[in-house]
């Protein structure tokens, strides 16, 4: 059975969910007046700093209070609003998953941050119900929906959701239940006519150094083809790297100002 045969039968969006927000004109970005400013983050859907999860070692399973993940969205917007980026990349948004008391973290972040008029989420973790931990008197995680989301200043094009290798370890059935890593490919549209197309992916963690993070980094490092596909454009990649490439493959990214 197929990826995509596997998550139509577990009632799994086939794609990104998609929505470029009503403004009354497209704004694009324009190099001339500065660089891009993109903030990306890790969100640990919305679970604040003082919960320790199973999967780290500690005891829970879902945020203990319902207020914890509301607080903690006032803290990443307030955040957000200081810094102000043009971009905001973020990883680990549950959309009415049951750990995080079925909040859309997605739409919760845009109400409070209205600037962002353009805005979509793609996900990569979507399981009707995930019976885990096992354990006898265990709470199990239930319901998932996890997404990489983007909220912009300006507009957005096109988003496309394209699939990373599996963990090469992975039981077939810990590989049913597991994760479907991707890269969010993010394209905004440009005033000189030159695209910012964004690779926006959160990469495994706990490979155990099966080859799964040298695969997946070889997909993000393979020039991934656009609608605009032969046009010159400019190609960002924003990340949380958890685990390490080799050096020479580690050597071809630079830290760079987008202009």
């Amino acid at each position: 059975m197929t990826q995509e045969e596997t998550d139509l039968l577990l009632g799994r969006a086939p794609t990104h969910r998609h929505t470029d927000s009503e403004a009354s004109t497209n704004r694009l970005y324009d190099p001339r007046t500065g660089p891009l400013k993109i903030l990306v983050w890790n969100i640990q859907f919305a679970a604040s700093t003082s919960c320790h999860f199973f999967y780290e070692g500690g005891p829970l399973t879902s945020v203990p209070h319902r207020s914890t993940v509301g607080e903690t969205l006032d803290e990443i917007a307030a955040l957000i609003a200081r810094h102000d980026p043009d971009v905001v990349l973020l990883q680990e948004v549950d959309r009415c998953s049951r750990r995080s008391w079925y909040i859309d973290e997605h739409t919760e972040l845009l109400r409070r941050l209205p600037c962002y008029v353009y805005e979509a989420s793609t996900w990569y973790w979507q399981m009707p119900w995930i019976p885990a931990p096992l354990g006898l008197g265990k709470e199990m995680l239930g319901r998932v929906d996890l997404h990489l989301s983007v909220l912009s200043k300006y507009a957005l094009r096109d988003v496309r959701r394209v699939p990373l290798p599996a963990i090469k370890s992975d039981g077939c059935i810990a590989r049913l239940f597991n994760l479907r890593r991707c890269v969010q490919l993010v394209t905004l549209p440009t005033a000189d006519g030159l695209d910012v197309n964004i690779l926006h992916t959160h990469l495994s963690a706990f490979t155990n150094g099966d080859g799964t993070a040298e695969a997946q980094v070889s997909v993000c490092a393979t020039p991934i083809p656009t609608r605009n596909a032969g046009c010159a454009s400019r190609l960002v990649l924003c990340s949380v790297l958890l685990p390490v490439p080799p050096l020479p493959m580690r050597n071809r990214w630079r830290c760079f100002s987008l202009s």
